[in-house]
């Protein structure tokens, strides 16, 4: 799939599962709602305190896996290294 697909896939879909990895190399897997923000990024909005959040602050690289609402319908995975954006950082402009 091109990035142009996947990003309006992410525009139509919302419900996710973001996976991590704790301080033993085990992953934390985790329900999400995710977007897509102006400049094409996948956004995921978290707590500062939730585990997701510290295992990314320690460890960047994050999968996730994005879901249509038939359970056997279309999905698409995303890997790569994530950026966690405190606020007042983490608002749109």
């Amino acid at each position: 799939m091109d990035l142009d697909r996947a990003r309006d896939f992410l525009r139509d879909h919302h419900r996710a599962v973001l996976s991590t990895f704790r301080a033993d190399g085990r992953p934390q897997l985790s329900p999400v709602l995710i977007g897509v923000d102006d400049a094409g990024r996948a956004v995921v909005s978290t707590w500062e305190t939730t585990a997701k959040a510290r295992n990314l602050r320690r460890d960047p690289r994050a999968s996730v896996l994005v879901l249509s609402d038939q359970f056997f319908g279309d999905w698409i995975r995303i890997d790569g290294i994530a950026d966690v954006l405190s606020l007042p950082d983490a608002l749109e402009p």
